[in-house]
């Protein structure tokens, strides 16, 4: 950056944080940007910020500096990175004894450790009399500041643990190997905030993918799986006796879930067979007991495989799931699997390995691999022609996918064009939307087409492909719902198109868990759509077990920039992403949605309309209370009903009010779908759709309420929408 006639950027920022207190208290100056700084520059000023942003010392203003910095750093994805200089000084602001925090500066160095910076980290890590003792002893802390502290901390480590691991070999084992292993991969172990669950931060390192670069790991995680898998073995044929929850002590059994993960991630060829027989054994007592050999390690290899997902790793969570009779093992892994299948998407290089992972067809394989497809929109799942051939036509599992789905190809020119596969064979045969054939072409590379990948008419002559030859796709593609953000959403980075419905919290978290949501108590339900993130925010602090009702508020979308999300302008997302993240949220309002809120809501409420509410079942009665207050009571009394039950109750009324219309063949109803041609109009939103696309309708004449209707466990507002946009239909 150019510098000005106050100095560079670097020591604007340095005079804000460093200087004293000016003579004017409100007077620091204009802001600072961050763009110009480069991660050492940072660096070079980080010992600065540390000192003014826990007030050691520092004035008002560099207080306020340093806030400032480093929220704009955030939001800017900049991390700081050491050189020797700037690293000493940094470690200067190091309290004695503070581990992570030292580990954590210490992993952004990216020089040589100096004859200074090891003191520094000897004076940290203090003398081994003063270390904690027992469990409190962070083993991995300890043996990277040792390191880097240039001393030989393995003995005074070996006398405070020796009987604290007494019975846990495994764990000991891995203590052995923590010598042998490099730096990098060493502060990325102590660093780990849990040493087997996954990353849940942009840019944050996995220790496991670290560690599997590091040969003296991967062969102690080979030895330690198969020596688990040899116990498994002996106790279900009886040479061991058995003892619920006693195979492995729970320091071992997550040890075992660490090296699963670095050998998935390796994806070590001994690892596939060895998962698919392990993880069953673990799950199931060799008696028609309802226990299993390892709680603990059951749990820990559910939350491994989610992380670092293989084929086989997710068929082991499936079989382990078929045989489990613990009710609370079974609840946790349940949770692990769809999120599993869907990371399997993140590594198309593995991923299509199920594709060829039974020879024989397999219905719930073929679900996965569904699930793995749909993934690889926003993931960037694609093949070369000759991967293609292997993955998808060729194999048992992977030829309904080849010949029912629509592909785009790309030619080494850079064309594109959408194909659907004729015929099997070698080479297969093509043809395009309009039925002509097109060559096979060994230098293609194939990805799912997906409809925002072409324009409204390739559409409409795919849908008509589909309907001419009665194909069943294996996966909703050529008829799926796709959603556009609206002109002024496009700045903005969250969007109301899904809010204003009531919402039966206990199926709503339910299902987002299911379909990958992170129920978060402060923000909503989190879900990653590859590097973008979504946040579907919700009128309630939600957590498991939670009963009653919400609002359905703001979708937010975010996006990975180095170790931060930040927010993005929804109008800059890939469309396709964004559409995906908008069927998701539907997802969610179509199934869990029973009222839509209405001009009652925000009618004034008094005093005494409140006690009313307050008051239950004793108050008057219903059609004599307050509309909000009568409201109130319906939403919760709706709330405890069964959502089929709702759902049923929406398709009486919509029989009895278009009889003859459906009658007469012009009116069809689905599960969740009021159909009047190509139109559906949805039973849970009153949500417009042709084909899959969205469509405005006109309003309706204005006409009176649907008094006949009778009482329904659902908002009557909700049924008029419904039934005003069936008749706008109907009538045009």
């Amino acid at each position: 950056m150019a510098h000005d006639a106050n100095g560079s950027l670097l020591d604007q920022w340095r005079a804000r944080l460093e200087s004293p207190e000016p003579d004017h208290a409100r007077f620091v100056g204009a802001p600072l940007p961050v763009e110009g700084l480069s991660p050492l520059d940072l660096g070079r000023l980080w010992a600065a910020v540390r000192r003014a942003g826990w007030g050691m010392g520092a004035s008002g203003p560099a207080q306020d500096a340093a806030q400032a910095l480093r929220r704009a750093c955030e939001a800017a994805g900049l991390t700081p990175v050491f050189d020797a200089d700037s690293g000493l000084r940094v470690l200067q602001t190091v309290a004695t004894k503070a581990w992570p925090d030292a580990v954590q500066q210490l992993a952004a160095l990216a020089a040589e450790a100096t004859p200074a910076i090891r003191a520094e980290v000897l004076r940290i890590l203090g003398p081994a009399d003063d270390w904690p003792e027992g469990h409190g002893l962070n083993v991995y802390q300890a043996t990277a500041l040792a390191r880097m502290a240039g001393v030989d901390g393995m003995a005074d480590i070996r006398t405070r643990l020796g009987d604290v691991y007494a019975g846990c070999p495994v764990r000991t084992a891995e203590i052995e190997v923590l010598p042998l292993l490099g730096t990098a991969a060493l502060l990325a172990l102590a660093g780990s905030r849990n040493s087997y669950f996954w990353a849940t931060q942009p840019g944050e390192e996995d220790a496991a993918a670290a560690l599997a670069g590091e040969l003296a790991y991967a062969g102690f995680a080979r030895e330690s799986l198969q020596g688990a898998l040899r116990r498994l073995q002996d106790i279900h044929a009886g040479r061991v006796p058995y003892i619920a929850d006693g195979a492995f002590a729970a320091e071992d059994a997550h040890v075992l879930a660490r090296c699963a993960r670095v050998a998935a991630w390796r994806d070590d060829a001994w690892y596939r067979a060895l998962v698919v027989e392990l993880f069953p054994l673990a799950c199931v007592a060799p008696t028609a007991a309802k226990t299993v050999p390892s709680q603990s390690l059951a749990i820990a290899l559910g939350h491994s495989i989610e992380g670092a997902p293989t084929p086989e790793g997710v068929r082991a969570l499936r079989q382990a799931l078929a045989v489990v009779r613990h009710a609370g093992v079974e609840k946790k892994l349940a949770r692990n699997l769809k999120p599993a299948e869907r990371a399997l998407a993140a590594r198309p290089e593995v991923a299509l390995r199920l594709t060829s992972a039974l020879p024989k067809a397999d219905r719930k394989l073929q679900t996965m691999i569904a699930t793995c497809l749909e993934s690889g929109w926003w993931q960037g799942l694609q093949w070369t022609a000759g991967q293609w051939l292997e993955q998808m036509a060729e194999p048992v599992n992977g030829q309904p996918f080849a010949a029912g789905l629509v592909w785009q190809v790309a030619a080494p020119d850079g064309s594109t064009r959408s194909v659907l596969m004729d015929a099997p064979g070698s080479p297969p045969r093509f043809v395009n939307s309009q039925g002509h054939a097109v060559a096979w072409n060994p230098a293609w590379t194939l990805r799912l087409w997906h409809p925002l990948h072409a324009d409204a008419a390739e559409r409409e002559a795919w849908r008509a492909v589909l309907v001419r030859r009665r194909l069943r796709q294996p996966l909703r593609q050529v008829f799926r719902e796709v959603y556009h953000p609206t002109a002024e959403a496009g700045p903005a980075t969250s969007t109301q198109e899904f809010a204003g419905h009531e919402l039966s919290i206990r199926p709503l978290i339910g299902l987002a868990r299911r379909e990958g949501w992170h129920v978060d108590k402060w923000s909503g339900l989190v879900r990653a759509f590859g590097a973008t993130r979504a946040t579907f925010q919700v009128g309630a602090e939600l957590y498991p077990g939670l009963e009653g009702t919400c609002d359905s508020m703001a979708l937010q979308v975010e996006q990975a920039k180095g170790r931060a999300w930040v927010p993005a302008a929804i109008g800059a997302l890939d469309p396709i992403v964004f559409s995906e993240i908008c069927r998701a949220v539907d997802l969610l309002v179509s199934t869990c949605a029973f009222a839509a809120d209405d001009e009652r809501s925000s009618l004034p409420l008094t005093v005494a309309d409140l006690g009313v509410h307050l008051a239950g079942e004793a108050a008057p009665r219903l059609q004599t209370a307050h509309p909000r207050v009568a409201r109130m009571w319906r939403i919760e009394h709706l709330g405890a009903l069964p959502l089929s039950a709702m759902a049923q109750s929406r398709r009486d009324a919509i029989a009895r009010v278009f009889a003859d219309a459906i009658e007469q063949g012009r009116v069809v109803l689905d599960e969740r779908h009021v159909r009047v041609g190509p139109h559906a109009v949805h039973l849970a939103t009153a949500r417009v759709t042709r084909d899959g696309e969205p469509v405005e309708l006109p309003a309706p004449p204005a006409k009176p309420r649907l008094a006949a209707v009778p009482w329904l466990p659902y908002d009557e507002v909700l049924l008029q929408r419904i039934a005003d946009a069936v008749g706008v239909l109907l009538a045009t």
